[in-house]
């Protein structure tokens, strides 16, 4: 067993401890689109050249920077890793949590301080998930189409269940098609976003109808 492999089991099991206590997503830097009441974790390299050192976490709204302080917010926790790693978890997401989050580091040689912000940056989406479907009245042998409404930006990946059971797709898309529809598709959807199962939509129940009650009869 080399050494490189051994410190890379090392720091997941490290990662491991640090976050078993919830659920949660690590997101490198870029797009982040989580539901409410979910559980983040923002991770970037703390140290990216010589003599540099991390500060704190910031958020950026509007132009407007704050400090993020966990002795303020308790949802909010810092954690600094191996390999120049450090995290912000940010528990229960709320709307009010929406913005451009990014690590402030400061660099020392002597007597000389200086503080750069010019670190990777996070974009933090929360969102609320809704199904609805495209008739309003479902009948047997129609196609309907199912959508996971989001205010998430395009290219998510979602997960979609039936009576709360994840149902087997060849993908995941924000649309679900139903053809040929039958009374037994009268069923309870769901859906959630990709590594957030537990944070499903509400359910929409899907009332399939017969056919057979739409025809005229014929006296």
């Amino acid at each position: 067993m080399n050494l490189t492999f051994s410190l890379t089991v090392l720091y997941l099991l490290f990662l491991k401890g640090l976050f078993v206590q919830t659920d949660h997503v690590i997101f490198d830097p870029g797009s982040v689109c989580a539901p409410a009441g979910s559980t983040v974790a923002l991770g970037s390299k703390c140290l990216l050249y010589p003599g540099w050192t991390f500060q704190s976490w910031k958020l950026r709204i509007n132009n407007t920077e704050t400090l993020v302080d966990p002795q303020k917010d308790s949802r909010y926790r810092y954690i600094k890793g191996f390999f120049h790693r450090c995290y912000l978890l940010i528990h229960g997401l709320k709307e009010t949590d929406v913005g451009t989050y990014y690590m402030s580091c400061i660099y020392r040689e002597e007597n000389i301080s200086s503080i750069s912000n010019r670190q990777s940056e996070f974009t933090v989406h929360v969102t609320d998930l809704q199904v609805s479907v495209d008739s309003d009245h479902v009948t047997e042998g129609q196609n309907i189409t199912l959508t996971c409404k989001t205010s998430c930006p395009p290219k998510q990946t979602f997960i979609w269940f039936k009576n709360g059971l994840r149902l087997d797709l060849g993908y995941s898309g924000d649309q679900l098609h139903v053809s040929v529809v039958n009374r037994e598709d009268s069923d309870r959807y769901s859906c959630a976003l990709e590594h957030f199962e537990t944070f499903p939509s509400a359910e929409m129940l899907l009332n399939v109808t017969s056919d057979l009650l739409r025809r005229p009869v014929n006296r």
